[in-house]
């Protein structure tokens, strides 16, 4: 029988794989604009909004990235795109917010980290979790904000607060990939954790 973790016991497990978590992972982002480095004080003025959280969105196909280029060269009427190459922490197993299929301990320690850090929302926050975890995915704790009790921005800060660097999606979870299914999409929660590290014109 396998030995069941405890909330404490997974809390300090994922603080210590962040710490320990040096290595990084290349990603991609696209966009019409041209930047030295990540700003959230500017975020999400361009295609793709807060879906999966308020934070920097990227992904490991470099396609995906080429489609939001074409959309934001559209959305603005500019003529020249730029396909960002990045570094984002690597994943460790513990240090993101897996959008589907997550473990029930997964579940129990977001729902009870969320009603310590937020105690007067904890019938919104229960309601959520039991919701999410009828249905094996995550997707809704963003997309309903656990009853519109957070906004994106709030929601994204308080899994920060829990250990979470950011949010992994699949790519072509929920026709999020425009045609593309290979790789995973992730919204990184703070821009310090985004490095530029090349950037194409397109």
């Amino acid at each position: 029988m396998k030995k069941k973790i405890t909330e404490s016991q997974l809390r300090n497990i994922i603080k210590e794989s962040i710490k320990k978590c040096l290595t990084e992972m290349v990603a991609y982002h696209g966009s019409s604009v041209q930047f030295q480095r990540f700003d959230l004080s500017q975020a999400h003025s361009g295609e793709g909004g807060t879906m999966y959280g308020f934070g920097v969105y990227v992904t490991t196909n470099p396609k995906t990235a080429e489609y939001y280029i074409d959309v934001a060269k559209n959305q603005n009427g500019r003529q020249q795109g730029f396909l960002y190459t990045v570094q984002i922490p690597d994943e460790n197993g513990r240090n993101y917010f897996n959008i589907e299929h997550n473990e029930p301990q997964v579940y129990d320690y977001i729902m009870n980290g969320l009603i310590k850090l937020r105690p007067n929302l904890k019938n919104e926050i229960l309601d959520c979790l039991e919701y999410c975890k009828e249905h094996d995915t995550l997707m809704w704790l963003f997309q309903s904000g656990c009853g519109y009790a957070f906004d994106e921005k709030e929601l994204s800060e308080l899994l920060s607060q829990l250990g979470y660097v950011g949010c992994r999606v699949p790519v072509g979870y929920q026709d999020a990939g425009m045609g593309q299914t290979q790789g995973y999409n992730y919204t990184i929660f703070s821009d310090k954790n985004v490095k530029i590290i090349g950037v194409q014109q397109k």
